[in-house]
């Protein structure tokens, strides 16, 4: 019955992400854990205090970076999503539901804006409006951090590539669809050289398949 109500839940939210949402971290978790570590550690170094997370998916990553004192707020458009956050935090993190292109905050309000395997999985035509969104609400001297796919060469690595591009098609087709326009597009250092960004640090994980880039808006 448990099963039969997820299936109908799926069909009458329209949310994407109904049935795979309760065993999104069982079955990603071990993949991401190590690039969610990173990150707490380059929070942590840069002597961050508060961090918004846009698509925070199911808020493990917010979790970890509360656990260190970090202040978060997690935003996604998934309510399905949001809710297996909000119980595992016991509600301790605010988790707004929210889309990345309109953001309800003030212009300037946050010292860290994170947005990690996000950009991908939608269409080329949200990624600009989702950056410009998050560098609005960043404060001048702030930090983004931007976790994502980048470009990289099928025969390099070939065991890990094939890995991504299956679980990327597991999504879905407009979910494979996506990925591979990233990909196509240059993938994540070269969509974000195309704002108005400084680009402070680039660390490569997954043999070089996945980057964490750090940057700054450039002064006007």
């Amino acid at each position: 019955m448990h099963s039969i109500g997820l299936f109908m839940r799926f069909f009458q939210s329209r949310d994407d992400y109904a049935i795979v949402a309760p065993f999104f971290d069982a079955a990603l978790g071990p993949f991401m854990m190590p690039i969610r570590r990173e990150v707490c550690r380059w929070v942590q170094r840069l002597d961050i205090r508060e961090v918004l997370d846009i698509c925070c998916g199911t808020g493990h990553q917010d979790m970890l970076l509360a656990e260190t004192g970090i202040r978060v707020v997690g935003i996604d458009r998934s309510p399905s999503m949001l809710e297996v956050a909000q119980s595992k935090s016991r509600r301790l993190i605010p988790f707004l539901l929210s889309d990345a292109r309109r953001l309800p905050f003030r212009d300037n309000s946050f010292d860290c804006v994170l947005i990690s395997f996000a950009l991908h999985e939608n269409e080329p035509g949200l990624w600009f409006p989702m950056i410009r969104e998050a560098l609005r609400v960043l404060r001048p001297e702030g930090k983004l951090l931007v976790v994502d796919y980048l470009a990289h060469s099928s025969g390099k690595h070939r065991a890990e590539t094939l890995l991504i591009r299956w679980v990327e098609w597991m999504a879905g087709d407009s979910h494979y669809t996506n990925f591979r326009s990233f990909l196509n597009s240059g993938g994540l250092t070269q969509i974000l050289a195309q704002h108005p960004l400084r680009i402070l640090e680039v660390t490569r994980c997954f043999r070089g398949m996945v980057g964490l880039v750090l940057s700054t808006p450039e002064k006007s």
